[in-house]
């Protein structure tokens, strides 16, 4: 008689219990989904992250990137709700030699990793702050794993069109490569000419910054020239044929 009420009662702890558990459940899955999208990403957020530390961006690399953003001018580029729309120049994309190999057109899904990024770094930087404010070191792990959470909670995907053309003999060749972090488009090309073709220019950018300009060297050249001597220089072809150069290939995009 008294085993009915008691086994009753075990019978609705069990049942709370499992429902409980299934609450809790996909919430964990969900935790584990965030820690393991990081650690497959990280190598790719890695570059990412090198673009913007001063000393780690490699130059043979910076010379081959088109940078752009929505708010660049220019027929090639377009941005909209539909996505970028891009056109790169009527060259080969790898070699930036001519062909006559017809248009290519693609369509791209990229990862936008600017939040994931900045939101794990600023609530690590805020656990370290507080973790040492209050002597705590339990809140430093909490704080990385919610910055993983919500970063990984507001990952964002955009569209890129993009047209190009490829010779015959670089048709496996992964190029174009493209990377979007916050409202940029890094498209990067097989060699240099092909960006500087797209900015119409004759010679290669390098960041200003960067860059001290010596004006007791420019006006002791200047001086020192003979006219003849600065004809031919100006009249010098580039050679025609320039060793290309390999970077590390970003991450295949996910759709």
């Amino acid at each position: 008689m008294n085993s009915s009420p008691e086994k009753s009662f075990m019978d609705k702890v069990l049942e709370n219990l499992k429902k409980a558990w299934d609450t809790i459940l996909p919430t964990l899955e969900y935790i584990k989904k965030a820690v393991l999208y990081y650690l497959k990403k990280y190598p790719s957020m890695l570059v990412y992250i090198k673009d913007y530390i001063p000393g780690m961006q490699e130059g043979k690399n910076i010379s081959r990137e088109i940078r752009l953003t929505a708010e660049t001018e220019m027929p090639e580029v377009d941005y909209n709700d539909d996505g970028w729309q891009i056109t790169l120049p009527d060259c080969c994309v790898v070699s930036g030699e001519q062909t006559d190999n017809p248009w290519i057109s693609e369509e791209k899904t990229v990862e936008n990793y600017f939040l994931p990024i900045m939101i794990p770094s600023a609530l690590a930087i805020l656990s370290i702050f507080f973790s040492l404010l209050f002597f705590e070191l339990l809140i430093l792990p909490f704080g990385i794993l919610a910055g993983m959470i919500i970063g990984y909670m507001n990952r964002k995907f955009e569209t890129v069109h993009i047209k190009y053309r490829k010779s015959d003999q670089f048709r496996e060749r992964k190029f174009p490569q493209l990377r979007i972090f916050g409202n940029e488009l890094i498209i990067r090309v097989g060699h240099r000419s092909v960006r500087q073709k797209f900015f119409k220019t004759g010679y290669e950018p390098v960041h200003e910054s960067s860059v001290t300009p010596n004006p007791t060297r420019e006006n002791k050249s200047f001086s020192q020239e003979k006219p003849e001597e600065k004809q031919v220089s100006d009249n010098t072809e580039p050679p025609r044929s320039i060793p290309l150069h390999e970077g590390d290939d970003p991450d295949e995009t996910e759709s």
